[in-house]
């Protein structure tokens, strides 16, 4: 099994700024867990840094 998730650089780019000037961001995040090149479980998630 392999777990995938990518992210674009410009989103992760304005995540670091928001958190430096508020101290807190938001990120959400897509992911697939594949087996056999296969996708068994896809989810999203929204993550928070305070």
């Amino acid at each position: 099994m392999l777990a995938d998730c990518s992210l674009d650089a410009g989103k992760f780019q304005n995540f670091l700024r928001t958190l430096e000037k508020h101290g807190r961001a938001r990120l959400s995040l897509d992911v697939a867990i594949k087996c056999d090149d296969q996708v068994a479980v896809a989810f999203s998630g929204r993550y928070v840094v305070h």
